[in-house]
């Protein structure tokens, strides 16, 4: 349901300067603002200023360098994992030519918000299970972006993927789509614990996505979790 329930990539994220990296302020569905001046509490909303562009201040010494990265939320997933709170739905099939619109048309609606010329540093592709995205989508989302704003020469695209042997299956082309950075949920290396997460792959499952993904991607990270109960 395109239509319905989900936000459209309008989460706000902050960025370490320098570290290419995007920092999640609990749920995918709050505002971490500060940068905008629109400071927030965890959990809480700050609509209307939900933006798929945020600025992220940066103090090093007495500079302060404002960077601008962009997010795009892709929420479907085949499976909900039981210890997940982000934006997130099972469904079988996605109108994919109905949510490259509708995330064109926000992308184009951001910029006209953002009113700088400053290129993008960063690009983070979360869910859901991006990954599950069409290669060919992610390679139109990353041009209009870049038509858009522009690159920094140092650009960081990063896609999260599950490190699953189908979803490996498309590395190949999403780095061709330009994706240069992967982020894969491994979570453990223990089946047992798999099993317990809700995980769809095994641990020499994800030890072959990873291998996958470190012959395709220039820079690959792995989310592992650690105090499980019992742990």
């Amino acid at each position: 349901d395109p239509g319905g329930e989900v936000p459209i990539g309008r989460s706000v994220q902050r960025a370490g300067v320098g570290e290419g990296a995007i920092r999640r302020c609990g749920s995918r569905r709050t505002a971490c603002s500060e940068a905008q001046g629109h400071g927030t509490r965890h959990g809480q909303s700050t609509e209307p200023r939900h933006s798929a562009i945020s600025y992220a201040l940066h103090a090093s010494g007495k500079s302060v360098t404002i960077v601008k990265i962009g997010y795009i939320h892709w929420p479907f997933c085949i499976a909900k994992c039981p210890y997940c709170d982000f934006n997130s739905h099972v469904r079988k099939t996605a109108e994919t030519a109905v949510w490259k619109d509708a995330l064109i048309a926000d992308m184009r609606h951001e910029h006209v918000q953002a009113n700088s010329e400053e290129p993008l540093t960063s690009i983070f592709f979360g869910g859901g299970t991006p990954s599950l995205m069409p290669p060919s989508l992610v390679a139109e989302l990353i041009a209009e972006a870049d038509r858009l704003w522009g690159f920094d020469p140092a650009v960081e695209i990063t896609l999260e993927a599950n490190p699953s042997s189908v979803e490996a299956a498309n590395f190949a082309d999403l780095a061709m789509a330009g994706v240069n950075r992967v982020s894969l949920g491994v979570q453990s290396l223990h089946d047992e614990a798999l099993r317990f997460l809700g995980r769809l792959h095994g641990a020499s499952e994800a030890l072959q996505a990873l291998e996958v993904a470190q012959r395709h991607f220039k820079r690959v990270s792995i989310d592992l979790i650690y105090a499980r109960p019992g742990q």
